[in-house]
């Protein structure tokens, strides 16, 4: 059912300028593994790369180069645990944009050394992976929470607008520049100089997660960047709803977890809580299955698979990889602005996740029927063969508007708001680490599955792999929309069976229209204010003689 009470639920004044800005300022980190994958998928088929390199295409090293990212993005997704927990989300994002910055230097300067290159993309990765923890695990912590599918759906919404991007630019370059020049391989990289500069200098205009400020002991700065997010005073009902929400979560924790506790306790509490435990297996099991469902493999080898399927040329290839970039940026869109707080997130999920599986399905079937020569390019025969081929392309666009509405647009969303605060670093970095090996394990296997199980058997195992995600959604995830990041454990105290099964509908929040008249009258004299200072210290005293 339509979920549209979240209307109701955000003053207009909380929807202002600072918050935009410091959604795109963060979210745009996203395009860095859009472009990485939307360059790479294309750049290593070129004669200027492979003259350059000296990289055969379907060869063990042009698999290496294509994945390097991907495993680099794991060590990336370590670091930023901790630079995002120790040094802030902001300051976190500052450096990893550093490092995307020197690896597409030393990429783009590599001309004629191989190791050098792999050099560049592994520092590339470094810089990838540590977005993917600091970016959304930030907007889930500043957005609304009858909003946060929206804002969050920003960070994966860029990842297709620098996929796009990369694939233009490989068009670009391949219809305007000599085949031989070695600027078909610069122009299309230095895209990235430019999107990690952005985010870098616009960082210095907005200011830090008040939830990690508050974790840190900074609560003064943290009521000051909740009231500069919200453009509200302090006094707003909804501004005091979201900071004693955030305190008495935090006051719980630190009761639980008592005055010694040190940053390495985050791995017992991973490890020891049935709570976290289950969504450490959830989301880890989503990136197991989504990433060998196909989603992604299908993106970074697009223009092979759209000769594979249709036996285009190369250039009519990545002008199709393209026109598939456009499509998946709209349903990303349209899957972040509004299916995923007004549906939720298992619904779109669901239905996202389902289209994979017909779409895998009708392509392996034909493919099997009309298997593609082992050399050469394939010849359409029959009329009738020329529909299949066309619907076998039609079907690659369903899975990719499946892909991008459903399983993508969730996997960067779940860890971010459903663990605690405590540890809400440490399993974004897990979901991340797993996400990477996933992808890697999975775009690294595409040339040796195409060649061993054929390409009709490649997308067999695709599917196969999405109806297991599939059980995995269905039975085990929680809906969360609408609710804040502090009522997310409420979805956890029940039998593990029936986490997923129980919980299938968005929550609805309390419209301002709710609040009594009584709860806009705050005393906010500097008496007041020392009185509840001092309330608090109090307590924090109170906790750690306990």
């Amino acid at each position: 059912m339509l979920n549209l009470s979240i209307l109701s639920t955000v003053p207009k004044e909380a929807l202002n300028w600072r918050f935009f800005l410091a959604i795109i300022a963060i979210g745009i980190l996203g395009a860095a593994r859009g472009l990485d994958e939307g360059i790479i998928s294309s750049q290593t088929s070129q004669k200027a790369f492979i003259n350059s390199y000296g990289v055969r295409p379907g060869s063990d090293m042009q698999s290496n180069i294509t994945s390097m990212v991907q495993i680099a993005s794991v060590a990336g997704s370590i670091l930023a645990w901790w630079t995002s927990d120790k040094l802030g989300r902001i300051r976190s994002a500052q450096i990893h944009c550093l490092l995307w910055i020197i690896g597409t230097t030393v990429w783009i300067t590599s001309k004629g050394n191989v190791g050098q290159l792999l050099a560049g993309r592994f520092i590339v990765g470094l810089g990838v992976g540590g977005t993917v923890v600091c970016a959304p695990t930030y907007l889930a912590e500043v957005a609304p929470k009858s909003l946060r599918g929206a804002v969050v759906g920003v960070f994966s919404g860029t990842v297709y607008v620098g996929i796009l991007l990369g694939y233009c630019a490989n068009l670009g370059v391949t219809r305007n520049i000599d085949p031989e020049s070695y600027a078909r391989v610069q122009i299309p990289t230095s895209l990235n100089l430019i999107f990690a500069a952005i985010p870098l200098f616009m960082s210095p205009l907005i200011r830090e997660s008040p939830r990690w400020l508050l974790k840190s002991g900074q609560e003064e700065q943290a009521i000051k960047n909740m009231c500069w997010l919200r453009q509200l005073r302090e006094e707003h009902p909804y501004v005091r709803q979201e900071l004693d929400g955030m305190r008495e979560a935090l006051r719980v924790e630190k009761e639980a977890k008592g005055p010694t506790w040190r940053w390495y306790h985050a791995w017992k509490d991973m490890f020891t809580s049935r709570e976290n435990l289950y969504i450490l297996m959830l989301v880890c099991g989503a990136q197991v299955f989504g990433q060998f469902s196909g989603g992604g493999s299908i993106t970074i080898y697009a223009p092979t698979l759209f000769q594979i399927v249709s036996g285009s040329s190369t250039n009519s290839s990545i002008f199709t990889t393209a026109i598939f970039g456009v499509i998946k940026l709209v349903a990303s869109l349209l899957a972040g602005l509004f299916i995923l707080d007004m549906f939720g997130r298992k619904r779109a999920a669901l239905f996202g996740i389902t289209l994979q599986i017909i779409a895998g399905m009708y392509i392996a079937v034909y493919l099997h029927i009309y298997p593609p020569p082992a050399t050469g390019t394939k010849i359409i025969a029959s009329a009738g063969e020329k529909r299949a081929s066309e619907a076998a392309i039609a079907m690659i666009f369903v899975s990719g508007i499946g892909w991008a509405c459903g399983f993508n647009s969730i996997q960067y969303l779940l860890a971010s708001e459903l663990y605690p605060t405590t540890v809400r670093s440490l399993g974004t970095m897990l979901a991340m680490a797993t996400h990477f090996l996933m992808q890697y394990g999975s775009s690294r296997s595409v040339n040796p599955m195409l060649e061993t199980f054929k390409p009709s058997g490649t997308f067999f195992f695709w599917a196969a792999e999405a109806a297991l995600c599939l059980f995995l959604v269905w039975f085990f995830l929680p809906e969360s929309a609408g609710r804040s990041l502090e009522d997310m454990q409420e979805l956890f105290n029940k039998p593990w069976y029936r986490i997923g099964w129980t919980s299938n509908a968005p929550h609805c929040g309390r419209a301002l229209d709710e609040f009594e008249p009584s709860e806009f009258e705050y005393n906010s004299t500097p008496q007041a204010r020392i009185q509840r200072e001092n309330a608090a210290e109090k307590d924090e005293k109170d906790l750690n003689v306990v």
